[in-house]
């Protein structure tokens, strides 16, 4: 089972939840060499993806996995292959796809995350107090939109239909997830199962909405400005739009 989605969409908690159950494999993002633990220049492609599948894998031999934009690149530019394509040719994969409708919540949890190193709930991040920064967050808005367009494309060049599902409304309810992922793997659970995970949304989250959409104003044009490339970035942005993908890696790195 593997979850398309973007960092601070739902998908760590959604994996808890799966995880929880006992029979859905150890979700993560287990592409990361970090995380593996497995250094990327002593085995080859097939290897790699065996290392990832094995690291998701539960007792009972199902898997899950999310995966970001940044994952298929740094694998596509490490090894000149696809990840999911040469899993599929070994294993059964299930695809979903997660989605935040709320973007500038979504920026906004980003920043945060960034500031202070704390990117769930359950890590301890540094001492260092958020500070509101419009330009960033006008960044991160960027950056989830061009992470949500890579998935647009990818699923057309693949020929993929992912099951959706959007974050706000699981948050509601995350039965239609689980219950999905269970007739996907061929499982079955007993109850719906908590996560450790809370929402880090909060008051100040709230606060930093307020002011972004209050100093729009009489800000001139600042997604504009503060979102578009250093003078080094230029040509990059040329090649960009003319199609080249050798500007992929930086247009979603955040």
């Amino acid at each position: 089972m593997v979850l398309l989605a973007e960092g601070r969409s739902g998908s760590s908690w959604l994996g808890q939840l799966t995880d929880a159950t006992g029979v859905m494999g150890q979700s993560s993002e287990w592409v990361e060499p970090k995380l593996l633990g497995v250094d990327p220049r002593r085995t080859d492609a097939e290897g790699y993806v065996a290392a990832v599948v094995a690291a998701a894998s539960g007792a009972n031999g199902r898997f899950a996995l999310k995966v970001f934009p940044r994952h298929l690149l740094w694998f596509g530019e490490t090894y000149g292959a696809d990840f999911l394509t040469l899993c599929a040719r070994t294993h059964d994969i299930h695809l979903a796809r997660l989605t935040r409708q709320d973007r500038l919540r979504q920026a906004i949890s980003l920043v945060k995350a960034r500031q202070t190193g704390r990117w769930s709930s359950e890590l301890r991040g540094n001492d260092r107090h958020t500070v509101f920064d419009r330009a960033e967050i006008a960044r991160a808005i960027h950056f989830v939109e061009r992470s949500d367009a890579f998935w647009n494309a990818y699923e057309t060049i693949a020929g993929l239909a992912p099951r959706a599902f959007v974050y706000e409304t699981l948050l509601e309810d995350p039965t239609p997830y689980l219950d999905w992922a269970a007739v996907a793997l061929g499982v079955s659970y007993d109850a719906a199962p908590d996560a450790r995970y809370a929402i880090q949304r909060n008051a100040e989250t709230e606060d930093w909405v307020a002011r972004f959409h209050r100093d729009a104003d009489g800000a001139g044009s600042p997604a504009l400005r503060v979102c578009g490339p250093g003078r080094g970035r230029v040509q990059a942005v040329i090649r960009a739009l003319r199609g080249d993908p050798a500007y992929g890696r930086d247009l979603y790195r955040f």
